[in-house]
């Protein structure tokens, strides 16, 4: 739809004005409010109370500075869209100068982009599906940043429809290919909160951007911020060498729920805003000690990602087989979340790492939650 939108928008600016756009898009989201008034989604049976806003703001925020794949999105999404944004914010001025402010060629400018966009969906995107993320946005940033330096010499009306339906159609391929990673790059119960940061990203990239073209069209010319920012696209190729778009479309991310329910034996309730202490002990073959801490690298990324707020593995100096891992969370709810968010995915990196366990029994787990020692003082 956002290429529809340019589409539509570009023949109304043509037809009536911007006036009568900016009051139809006013008018659009009356209908969006009716509909989400009388939506009754139905709600998911959930035994845990619901999160706090600002608890979830933060859980959602741990999860992506401990998840690889969403750092990723991240940095590729700014280093995108901030030179990406030239012609979008510049494409007025292009209008202007070509035909002396007439809002008719901005209106067809903006419809071809909307057109590209619309080829691009229905004809492209469908063909080149099996082809890899990260080739799909590398050719798509290389087409787009050639029709920046095209557009930025030849200021024909014919060069630049094409031109800008060109980037229309290369946008909108880069935009689904990162709009795919970020929905099938994480577990269901954070994924709208990663698609919101990844949103705000995009966008984000987009306004700095085009602040950032403004200026330089000032001072330079608008060919020169169009060849900078097209040159720009294609050395922000290099992140993909160390930011990798990996959508996780063949790992299993469903709930595995094998963590097991622990007998408490305390009040709980009393112990509500306590933060809670795992420990889980290992006996391991000294030799193979290296081997198992790079396993343990492993959970710890799973753990803090999971909502745990710290992570810890230590090493008894007395018996140099014996390990103990341990970790925090907030509070005993937030720990119960950590049940509920493993996934089988994250059920095979804890199995790999308990198989270098040599003990008769199973790695011994307990746990711990804090007592608010201020109610003994009050005593």
């Amino acid at each position: 739809m956002n290429k529809v939108g340019p589409l539509l928008g570009g023949l109304v600016v043509a037809a009536a004005g911007p006036g009568m756009v900016f009051m139809l898009n006013a008018l659009s989201f009356i209908g969006i409010i009716i509909f989400l008034h009388r939506w009754n989604k139905p709600s998911e049976r959930k035994l845990l109370p619901p999160e706090q806003v600002i608890g979830a703001i933060r859980t959602g925020l741990r999860y992506m500075r401990h998840s690889l794949h969403v750092r990723a999105l991240l940095a590729r999404d700014f280093a995108i869209t901030i030179c990406g944004s030239a012609v979008i914010s510049l494409l007025p001025l292009l209008a202007r100068n070509e035909a002396g402010s007439n809002s008719i060629l901005f209106g067809i400018l903006v419809g071809a982009l909307g057109l590209g966009g619309l080829f691009s969906g229905f004809v492209l995107v469908p063909r080149i599906k099996n082809i890899s993320i990260e080739k799909r946005v590398a050719g798509a940033i290389i087409v787009y940043a050639i029709a920046m330096i095209v557009i930025s010499f030849h200021h024909g009306i014919d060069i630049l429809f094409v031109g800008i339906f060109t980037i229309g159609t290369a946008l909108i391929i880069i935009s689904s290919s990162l709009n795919f990673v970020a929905y099938n790059s994480v577990s269901s119960w954070v994924r709208t909160r990663v698609v919101s940061v990844h949103q705000m990203m995009y966008w984000g990239g987009v306004a700095f951007g085009s602040i950032l073209w403004g200026i330089v069209a000032e001072i330079w010319g608008i060919p020169t911020a169009l060849i900078a920012a097209a040159i720009g696209l294609v050395v922000g190729l290099v992140t993909s060498t160390r930011y990798k778009l990996k959508p996780l479309a063949d790992v299993d991310l469903t709930p595995s729920m094998h963590w097991y329910m622990p007998r408490t034996m305390i009040d709980i309730d009393d112990h509500a805003e306590g933060s809670v202490l795992v420990e889980m002990e290992f006996q391991i073959d000294p030799t193979h000690s290296q081997e198992f801490e790079s396993a343990m690298s492993d959970m710890r990324s799973v753990i803090l990602r999971d909502g745990a707020i710290s992570w810890e593995l230590f090493h008894d100096v007395e018996n140099p087989s014996r390990y103990v891992m341990m970790f925090t969370s907030e509070s005993w709810t937030d720990h119960l979340r950590q049940h509920e968010r493993m996934t089988k995915a994250d059920l095979a990196i804890e199995q790999h790492a308990i198989s270098f366990h040599i003990g008769k029994d199973p790695p011994r787990i307990s746990h711990l939650i804090s007592e608010d020692m201020s109610k003994e003082n009050q005593k």
